[in-house]
């Protein structure tokens, strides 16, 4: 391939290299993905991803259109290590100088003539402490002030992250930019029933749900929604089961526990016996009748939007960035009241006006929140470090 590019922009492909792709790595994905389809992003810049050798296979298998693959030649382990314990060289000098991306809050050391933007996505290891896994929270005090000193733009995913930024780290306005997370429209719109009807038989889920997507971990408030059902009235227990997706993060104990005796006292909660495939994620979101996410804390909270695109109507929490991200297209609760879930859940499920017009606006909504939109305002904050 002939390459007229201008500059070279380094990713660190880590996230997306994973057995176990988390959501930082989906974002990641989405990302380089939308690259490939800019035509300014395709003229201006050549993406380089990298990472150690054997990872070339799994950035083959995602498909990547307009991009190339340059091993750092260490395993991953060793450079992780390295870095956390500041021994490790500028990797510009055997990577070579460009713009670097890291979308996972660390960056690594770069001398003079190279330039680095670091995603850092939300601040709940200072904020909200107590929701953080003591190992994660304990790296992450220690190395982001590092990490924002040496990096030369911050991309922070809304306006609330950015508040904190500057609230903790007391950074200037001008090295943070604002790169919203998005939604893929190609992938996320309402489903036919058809389609909803193969997912329910695939994973023998109920006819009928309210669906709680995300991974299961204490920030999430799962415990609290658990109880709110429990607390519906018999019938809307009955018609509407809640079914829980997720992966298995960390603190689920009392998670556990609460759904072993849901299922002693036949309450009508689920949760797939198996991992369901990122390709049926819309149609799962579509057969909804409405998704709750009552986080505690979210730097931005992708599962509401992607409901949203499906003609999903939403129950969210009103704390951190989820009134800015939801906008109007969404009823929200206090995630610290149980009785307020429940109201708010019983009052979506059986007021037809509310969940007409709240489609309707999230339909609209969704338009403003595209991995097209979100890479033009990326490379804006990439233009700006040349």
């Amino acid at each position: 391939m002939t390459n007229f590019a201008k500059h070279n922009l380094y990713i660190d492909a880590s996230p997306i290299t994973t057995l176990k792709v988390s959501g930082i790595g989906h974002m990641l994905s989405n990302l380089v993905r939308a690259m490939g389809e800019d035509e300014e992003m395709k003229r201006d810049y050549q993406v380089i991803l990298f990472g150690p050798k054997r990872a070339k296979k799994i950035i083959d298998e995602w498909g990547f259109e307009n991009v190339i693959y340059k091993s750092h030649g260490l395993p991953q382990k060793l450079i992780t290590a390295m870095n956390l314990f500041r021994i490790l060289p500028p990797v510009n000098l055997w990577l070579g100088n460009g713009v670097y991306l890291f979308a996972n809050y660390s960056n690594y050391p770069l001398t003079r003539k190279s330039k680095s933007l670091t995603y850092v996505l939300d601040l709940c290891y200072l904020s909200n402490p107590e929701l953080v896994k003591t190992k994660v929270r304990n790296i992450l005090k220690k190395n982001v002030p590092t990490w924002i000193k040496r990096t030369d733009k911050i991309i922070a995913i809304s306006d609330f992250t950015k508040n904190e930024l500057q609230k903790y780290y007391k950074i200037s306005e001008q090295k943070i930019s604002i790169v919203p997370c998005g939604i893929d429209p190609i992938e996320f719109y309402p489903r036919p029933e058809a389609e909803i009807g193969d997912i329910k038989k695939k994973y023998n889920l109920p006819e009928k749900y309210i669906l709680f997507l995300s991974n299961i971990e204490p920030r999430k408030n799962l415990e609290r929604l658990i109880s709110a059902h429990i607390g519906l009235p018999l019938n809307l227990r009955k018609d509407y089961p809640l079914l829980i997706v997720g992966n298995e993060s960390w603190m689920n104990e009392g998670i556990d526990k609460m759904l072993i005796k849901a299922e002693q006292n036949a309450d009508k909660i689920y949760k797939p016996n198996r991992r369901i495939d990122d390709e049926d994620i819309p149609a799962l979101q579509s057969g909804a009748r409405i998704l709750v996410h009552p986080a505690i804390y979210e730097g931005f909270g992708i599962s509401p939007l992607q409901a949203l695109a499906c003609g999903t109507p939403v129950v969210v929490s009103g704390a951190a960035s989820m009134p800015e991200v939801m906008g109007d297209a969404a009823l929200y609760i206090n995630p610290f009241d149980e009785e307020d879930i429940k109201g708010r859940i019983q009052e979506m499920l059986t007021n037809p006006k509310l969940r007409a017009t709240k489609v309707e606006k999230g339909l609209s909504r969704v338009k403003q929140y595209t991995w097209a939109i979100s890479v033009k305002k990326l490379k804006k904050a990439i233009d700006s470090q040349l």
